[in-house]
């Protein structure tokens, strides 16, 4: 599939006070979406651009300061909502998935912090509690998980008192290592019962990446013989498909195969879920990438479930951004197939609203 000769047209473009580093709708209140943004404090006249580039990608330490800013998008105008300041730079956040919990907002942040945060009338920070379940030879840059699935969470692994749900945890870092582990949410009793998880089997290290993995994109459908589909991209500005069988599966046996690359143009820096259609024996998914310097792509992925090679081609561009676009977001798709699409860029401070045609 060939890439569209001429990008997207913004209809609303916001200069924001901070970079932005990350954006996410609101699955509860889809009206509503929050950026988090990324503040190198300069150390004196020598500071150049290069140096905050370093920093966001965990090369260089710095003191750095970001926010959560809330923004509502209304009649096709994005209006700001409220600004929380926090004492480090954020890198990422993620809204929980989970049903009846969704106005619940996970943070990362530059000191490696962990806070969560409700999305309500006064917005109030909730401390949670953070566990190791795995690490890398090099900063990590990225995580995603996959909640159990309905026939999974009835096979509860029980242990005297204690009783657990297998999940799975992908990470990836700059060490260019896809990593994957097999959890278990700690319900009750047991020795280890003030555990939030425990880890079943030692993390697999899933190969084949080119440079820093720092993106990672769980779609939530399986093949026929039951491996996952994960989609990563990379700082080799490749989106890869992998096909990976679930650790507490295969007894902790690394089974994986990768079902297709196509090279973005520009960092795949993060990768979000637009909508998957499951046939028979058939999948298609559309993603929207943010690949740094190469702007926003609309991103359709397509191959059967019985294994064999998956294709991926380009539906759409922005590229209106004048620097990094690190962040990106869409609602869900209108009856009459409109996508709206917020995206963001680093060192313009750009946050840009566009909306696209899809197939």
């Amino acid at each position: 599939m060939a890439e569209p000769n001429s990008g997207v047209a913004s209809t609303q473009t916001l200069t924001l006070d901070l970079p932005p580093s990350c954006i996410e709708w609101c699955p509860s209140h889809p009206t509503y979406f929050v950026v988090g943004t990324y503040n190198l404090i300069k150390d004196g006249p020598g500071y150049t651009e290069s140096e905050d580039n370093e920093a966001l990608t965990g090369k260089k330490l710095q003191n750095r300061s970001g926010s959560l800013v809330t923004f509502r998008l209304d009649n096709g105008t994005v209006h700001h909502v409220q600004t929380i300041s926090h004492p480090s730079a954020i890198l990422d956040l993620h809204f929980c998935p989970l049903s009846g919990a969704q106005d619940i907002l996970a943070v990362v942040s530059s000191t490696g912090e962990v806070r969560v945060v409700r999305l309500d009338d006064a917005w109030q920070i909730i401390e949670g509690n953070v566990t190791t379940v795995m690490t890398h030879s090099l900063e990590a840059w990225t995580v995603a998980f996959c909640p159990p699935e309905p026939n999974e969470s009835q096979l509860g692994v029980a242990g005297g008192d204690a009783q657990s749900d297998s999940f799975i945890v992908y990470s990836g870092g700059d060490d260019s290592a896809l990593r994957c582990a097999s959890c278990a949410d700690k319900k009750s009793g047991g020795e280890d019962s003030d555990a939030a998880v425990s880890l079943q089997y030692p993390p697999l290290n899933i190969s084949g990446h080119g440079a820093g993995v720092t993106a990672i994109l769980p779609i939530p459908v399986r093949l026929a013989d039951g491996a996952r589909i994960v989609v990563t991209g990379s700082y080799d500005d490749s989106m890869r498909i992998l096909a990976i069988q679930p650790p507490h599966e295969t007894y902790g046996l690394r089974k994986f195969q990768h079902l297709g690359e196509k090279n973005l143009g520009g960092g795949v820096w993060r990768l979000k879920l637009i909508d998957i259609r499951e046939d028979v024996g058939h999948c298609r998914a559309r993603i929207l990438a943010s690949c740094m310097h190469a702007g926003a792509k609309v991103v359709e992925l397509e191959g059967p479930l019985h294994g064999g090679d998956w294709e991926i081609g380009v539906l759409a561009r922005f590229d209106e951004h004048q620097s990094m676009n690190y962040g990106s977001d869409c609602v869900p798709v209108s009856e009459d197939g409109r996508l709206i699409c917020v995206s963001t860029s680093f060192y313009d401070k750009r946050l840009c609203l566009w909306e696209t045609a899809l197939p």
